[in-house]
């Protein structure tokens, strides 16, 4: 059975769910791999993080301001499976990779990478970043063939 559709106005997207895995930035305020939720507005890219429950509780909030975002690739894979283990999910997982200004211009930037199981959440970040902030990320479709034969090849070439 089909979910019904309601006409009129859709609704606002926000707080989109992702996982911040890794950062080549050689600080960051809390340990990664952590959930985060992505909101873009017209002055950059939102970041919330949030650990509950441990040692090491996170809540901050953090800005990747939009003259601090040099470009963002996704890289689309199909839904991981519910019953995927979860060594693998990164894997499995789609990416979106932001490269950001080194704020101290040691390196010429740095690549932050998040992910989610679902690539419904990339594509509605990728809309966003269009819609709100003009940033036009690039977007490629990939299966676990398509990926291992990337990262095999991708080690030092540029996007």
């Amino acid at each position: 059975m089909p979910l019904p559709t309601k006409v009129g106005t859709p609704l606002e997207l926000s707080d989109l769910p992702f996982w911040w895995e890794r950062t080549t930035a050689p600080t960051t305020p809390f340990s990664l791999g952590i959930g985060v939720t992505l909101n873009v507005q017209p002055n950059g890219l939102h970041i919330h993080a949030l650990r509950e429950g441990t040692s090491a509780d996170v809540d901050e909030r953090l800005t990747l301001e939009k003259d601090e975002i040099l470009g963002v690739q996704m890289f689309l894979m199909p839904d991981v499976h519910d019953e995927a283990s979860v060594s693998w999910r990164e894997a499995e997982s789609s990416w979106v990779i932001v490269r950001h200004r080194d704020p101290f211009g040691v390196e010429p930037y740095f690549e932050s990478v998040f992910t989610s199981e679902k690539a419904y959440w990339p594509k509605a970040l990728a809309k966003l970043l269009k819609e709100r902030a003009g940033i036009e990320p690039t977007i490629v479709e990939e299966d676990p063939k398509k990926r291992k034969r990337r990262l095999g090849h991708e080690s030092s070439s540029d996007w």
